[in-house]
């Protein structure tokens, strides 16, 4: 059974990296193959609640992931608009990583601090830079800026530096 949870790992881990037209579209059955691998060890009463689809702290990288090739991180569509990432934003946010298994952008020293539970304290963290991933590329300049002023994200800041 454990083959199916590091296949599922593997797929979420690399479904960015396939390249072709239904790069979206493949992401998207990549997680449902994966959501279909965790029913089928339940349903076979294989104990999966520690079981995590994602990265642990030990897994998580010591430095923000910053693809050159930006092309794999997912297109917004807005108002008949396609909206894409930026590059340059990773020159001018460091601290932007980009993560496959959401298709987002996290802050990395927030996330690696969440992951090492260091950011318990924090009462107005953002699951979008933390967890859920960050995709909503219209005014994101702006958005990351009000982040990066942010007290949870300086306290995260400060309690890596220990």
């Amino acid at each position: 059974m454990t083959r199916f949870v590091e296949e599922a790992k593997w797929i979420l881990e690399n479904s960015c990296q396939w390249l072709g037209p239904n790069r979206n579209r493949m992401n998207m059955m990549a997680k449902v193959k994966t959501s279909t691998m965790m029913m089928r060890l339940r349903k076979n009463k294989v104990n999966v609640s520690n079981v995590e689809i994602g990265t642990t702290a030990e897994q998580f990288p010591n430095q923000p992931y910053q693809p050159d090739d930006v092309s794999c991180i997912p297109v917004q569509t807005h108002q008949n608009r396609k909206l894409k990432f930026q590059h340059k934003w990773f020159i001018d946010f460091p601290w932007l990583h980009f993560d496959q298994s959401t298709g987002g952008v996290l802050c990395h020293w927030c996330a690696s601090a969440s992951r090492q539970n260091l950011t318990q304290l924090a009462r107005c963290s953002d699951e979008a830079f933390v967890s859920k991933g960050f995709r909503n590329w219209k005014k994101s300049t702006d958005k990351f800026r009000q982040y990066e002023k942010s007290t949870t994200h300086k306290l995260a800041i400060e309690n890596l530096k220990f």
